[in-house]
């Protein structure tokens, strides 16, 4: 395939597509530079193939809006990273598709420490309230920054807990940066990129949709050394976030619940495949020798 483009810009034109998937853009970048893809060490790219339908969409996509694209980007820079930025987060650029591009507001520091992802469900019960108050107080302290969705419910409750207890906290969000999923969550997204740090493989203006989460999920899996699940039903979206981290080799933590209540059977289905059960913040900072 033909390109007239600098890399940095042909990562912002697959970055606007909205009908492209993770892998496709890998694909699609692999059609125009293969010799960069070539000399990366990463397993997963010889099972993708490129989407000839899509490629074609592509390119009409940019030869009508391109230019107009990164004129827009020319005239209001946006502060944002890519794969090949020496700043990008190690451990993220070793997961299956991760972001070509990343969009940020805040400190970027903060990805290059000791990072716990919590997750759990957007209406929890008072049991996942009462583990992020017991637990997370002690793993700040210890200087972990905790990250998580931005989402209603443990993602918010988590997200102020390391505010409230004086740590870092990082967003990974299912929108643009300059719009709030929920919109109730604003304020707090607002303070976070203030403060922290709100990150995005999504460009601005983009709404959210229903196959955003999932992919925001694999980037809390991925910039993060472990995940601590409160609570997860056995089809939800916080299961997902736990097993694509164990795919990924990321330890998984699990608050064990009771036996009868739906809210913790994901946790106990973790537990059951070798998530570590964690009572106390220590079952934790030993793990990881803290």
């Amino acid at each position: 395939m033909k390109n007239t483009w600098t890399l940095d810009h042909y990562l912002i034109l697959l970055a606007e597509c909205s009908f492209l998937t993770p892998t496709d853009k890998w694909a699609l970048l692999g059609s125009v530079y293969p010799d960069l893809i070539a000399e990366l060490d990463l397993p997963w790219l010889a099972k993708i193939r490129l989407n000839s339908e899509k490629a074609r969409r592509f390119s009409h996509f940019i030869a009508i809006s391109g230019r107009d694209i990164i004129n827009s980007y020319d005239l209001d820079p946006v502060d944002r990273l890519t794969f090949f930025d020496p700043n990008y987060p190690d451990p993220l650029r070793h997961i299956y598709a991760p972001p070509l591009l990343l969009y940020y507001k805040g400190d970027l520091t903060l990805l290059d420490r000791t990072i716990l992802g919590v997750v759990g469900p957007r209406r929890p019960s008072d049991y996942s309230l009462a583990g992020i108050k017991k637990l997370l107080p002690g793993l700040i302290q210890k200087d972990l920054v905790i990250s998580s969705g931005l989402a209603m419910g443990v993602d918010a409750w988590a997200h102020q807990a390391a505010i409230y207890f004086g740590g870092s906290t990082i967003a990974v969000v299912a929108t643009g940066l300059d719009l709030a999923y929920p919109a109730s969550n604003r304020k707090l997204q607002d303070l976070i990129s203030q403060k922290h740090l709100v990150i995005s493989e999504y460009p601005y203006g983009c709404r959210a949709q229903k196959w955003h989460f999932p992919e925001r999920n694999r980037i809390i899996a991925g910039i993060s050394r472990g995940v601590l699940v409160t609570e997860a039903r056995k089809q939800s979206g916080t299961l997902i976030t736990a097993q694509l981290a164990l795919e990924e080799g990321r330890d998984v933590f699990a608050l064990p619940g009771r036996i009868d209540s739906p809210l913790s059977e994901g946790c106990n289905l973790l537990i059951s495949q070798g998530a570590r059960p964690v009572t106390h913040q220590e079952d934790i900072l030993k793990d990881w020798s803290l």
